[in-house]
């Protein structure tokens, strides 16, 4: 029982870090398109959130005593987001 133990704490620690690269990734792509776009707008319309929910996840900041962060499935959510706007500045025309 107790190397199982073992191995579940190595495997939680490398889930932590994995998770923790994809936050600073997602932080690091979007890089200035946090100001061109209202990441309010993003939070809400995308996942029903409020913006401060999302920049908990963005920045890991500690909600209720741990650190918020994304699910793969966010991160795929996000992804998507992200492509729907694109979308939809490439179809403006003047």
């Amino acid at each position: 029982a107790r190397q199982f133990e073992s191995v579940r704490a190595v495997i939680d620690g490398v889930k932590a870090n994995n998770e923790e690269l994809a936050a600073q990734r997602i932080r690091e792509k979007l890089g200035n398109v946090q100001e061109a776009i209202s990441m309010s707008y993003v939070a809400k319309n995308y996942f029903g959130k409020t913006k401060t929910w999302l920049y908990q996840r963005l920045n890991g900041n500690k909600v209720n005593g741990k650190e918020a962060r994304f699910t793969p499935a966010v991160v795929k959510q996000l992804e998507a987001a992200f492509h729907d706007l694109g979308h939809k500045f490439l179809a403006l025309t003047f």
